[in-house]
């Protein structure tokens, strides 16, 4: 029987990813998007890297 190695990522990292990696890509800073939900960069920051998790309202701004 041979055993793998699974890495689970937990829902809020996995949405913070998403979130950071359409942001790059549309060439949008994390000032930007922070201003949008009325917060800091750096909260905005671990948000992105999953240290905290979006609230619905966050993602329908960052959506938009």
């Amino acid at each position: 029987m041979s055993t793998s190695s699974t890495q689970f990522v937990s829902y809020r990292a996995l949405v913070g990813q998403v979130v950071a990696r359409h942001r790059a890509m549309r060439g949008v800073t994390q000032q930007a998007i922070a201003t949008a939900l009325d917060m800091t960069q750096a909260s905005l920051s671990r948000l992105e890297s999953g240290q905290t998790a979006f609230s619905i309202e966050q993602l329908a701004v960052v959506a938009h």
